[in-house]
Formats: structure tokens, C-alpha cells, sequence
């Protein structure tokens, strides 16, 4: 979740007004655990954009190991639009 939101973070100001970005795909190798007490830096960096698809390297370091790289990707869309279909697919909850 934490380099989702890194991804998300890195591109959000380069956006229009109307604009957001969802997660399509997250693929992460694990390769180190940390401790508490240990603080984690993620990192994203965009490798492309194709078609509104952002394609992201993601990284996450506590300073002495790797803890997990990967790739995301995600889609800009038109935020009222999104809205919209999250207001309507809310209102046919069953209760």
C-alpha cells in the first residue's frame, strides 16, 4: 500500500484539476524484512506513459536492505466520472 501511495504521490501534482490515478497493477518481489524502530523509504519512479497508463518502478529501503522493488501501474481518469460510478455502485449495496 505504502509504494501504491508513493506511486500515486509522484504524479498527482503533474495531473489536471479534473484528474486522478487508480492502481491496475502492482507486481513486488519481497527480498528483506524489517524491524520496528527501522524507518522505510519508498520510492517510485515513472518508466513510461502510454494511453493514460502511468508504469512505475517501485522501491523500498530502511537503509541497510532492499525490502521490496516491483512495478505499478496506474490509469488516469476523470475524477467526476469516477465518482459518479462509486456514488452509483454504493446506492445498489445490498443491506
Amino acid at each position: 500500500a505504502e509504494l501504491e501511495r508513493t506511486a500515486r504521490e509522484a504524479v498527482q501534482g503533474l495531473l489536471d484539476s479534473n484528474e486522478r490515478t487508480v492502481g491496475t497493477s502492482v507486481e513486488i518481489d519481497h527480498l528483506a524484512g524489517t524491524t520496528v524502530g527501522f524507518e522505510v523509504k519508498c520510492s517510485a519512479r515513472v518508466l513510461g506513459y502510454e494511453n493514460g497508463e502511468i508504469r512505475f518502478q517501485v522501491e523500498a529501503s530502511d537503509g541497510i536492505d532492499r525490502l521490496a522493488r516491483g512495478y505499478h501501474r496506474r490509469q488516469v481518469v476523470d475524477a467526476l466520472r469516477l465518482r459518479k460510478r462509486i456514488e452509483r455502485k454504493a446506492s445498489q449495496r445490498p443491506n
